[in-house]
This record gives C-alpha cells, structure tokens and sequence, in this order.
C-alpha cells in the first residue's frame, strides 16, 4: 500500500499535530467515513481514572509475539486518534495490556470500537488468520464486548466497523510492527517511544 501526507502523531504535551495520513489508494469518502465514523456521539463520562485493558495469551502458540502485536494494535490506534496511554506492556504470565487515563468526556463512540478492535484485528494480521477466529478466541473476548457495546450506539454494524478496522490497520502496520518489535523485545513501552517509532517508520 502506498502512503501520502504523513504528518507526525504527538508525543505527551507536544502540540503538533496527530498524524491523519490518507491512503493514496482509498478514496476521500471511504477514508473520511473510516476515520470519523457514523453519527460520532459525545457523553458525559466519570472523572479521570487510570483503565486497564489486559487480555490473556497463555495458551496461545507464540503467545508473546500474538501479545505484542495485539497490544501494539491498541496503543497504535489511539496514538492516531490523538489519544495517548501510560504504557503498553507484555507480561511474563502470557498477559498483555494497554494502560490509559478515561477523560472525562469520551470521544465518539466509532472511533472507541475501531481502538478495541485494533487489537484482535492486528492479531490477526499478524498471525495470517481470519479476524472472525480471533475476535472469538479468549484473549479477545472483552476487546469484542467492548467493541459491540460502542457501536450499538451508532448506525453501524459490528462487521462494518471489524473490516474498516482491518483497512486501517493495514495502512497503519509499519508503525504497529515497529512498536510490536519492542514490546515483544522488552516487555513495555510508552506512548513517546511509540510515537517516535511511528514517526520514523511512517514518514
């Protein structure tokens, strides 16, 4: 796939601006509806708080290299929706997580189901197998329920959402790998590393 107009995504208080790089080979329409989403809807939210999303990948073949590339899809995703994390990590145990603060406003509801799908669906990219087998494997099972309940507030479907997913992954996985790379390396990393990382690959 080739790429046009890339500019960079934000590091933690850096005021540029987030990377928002159109595919030369997706039309503007299609590309628009990707990144904005059906009807977006704003609601209130709770107070900040530090949320933990972990998924399990122990019984998993290649199970840290599955974990890296599932949690690089999450922290990628919300990297360029100008959204940042505390930290992406890969466990000993066979867990894997992504940590981030909830505003007290939540964005919309499109752009949410896209960043719990990101996961599952980088997986799958990944692994070279069909999103439908790794959305319903247990490591996936609170990113789908998560997913569903955020698009059952919009106009769209849940496998409209799955294969707009799957195109933006595709174009964003230069800067998955490379933050995949030193998860699966290291075992964590934070959101500047990330960003910079995807900077240098994406640019």
């Amino acid at each position: 796939m080739s790429y046009a107009s890339f500019r960079p995504v934000r590091r933690v208080g850096d005021q540029r601006a987030v990377s928002q790089k159109t595919p030369a080979d997706t039309d503007e329409d299609t590309f628009r509806r990707a990144v904005s989403g059906p009807q977006p809807t704003l609601i209130a939210g709770p107070p900040a708080r530090r949320v933990e999303l972990e998924a399990t990948f122990s019984s998993c073949p290649d199970a840290p290299r599955r974990a890296a590339f599932h949690e690089a899809g999450h922290a990628t995703m919300r990297l360029l929706h100008d959204l940042s994390f505390t930290r992406a990590y890969i466990a000993e145990d066979g867990t894997g997580g992504v940590e981030f603060e909830r505003a007290s406003t939540r964005g919309d509801r499109w752009r949410s189901a896209l960043r719990c799908l990101a996961g599952p669906v980088a997986e799958a990219h990944y692994t070279n197998t069909p999103i439908a087998d790794v959305l319903l494997a247990p490591q996936s099972t609170q990113d789908r329920r998560r997913a569903r309940a955020e698009i059952a507030h919009t106009t769209a479907s849940f496998t409209e959402a799955v294969e707009t997913c799957e195109r933006l992954v595709a174009w964003a996985w230069p800067g998955i790998s490379a933050v995949a790379e030193v998860l699966a390396a290291r075992g964590e990393i934070g959101p500047d590393e990330a960003c910079d990382l995807i900077n240098a690959v994406m640019a």
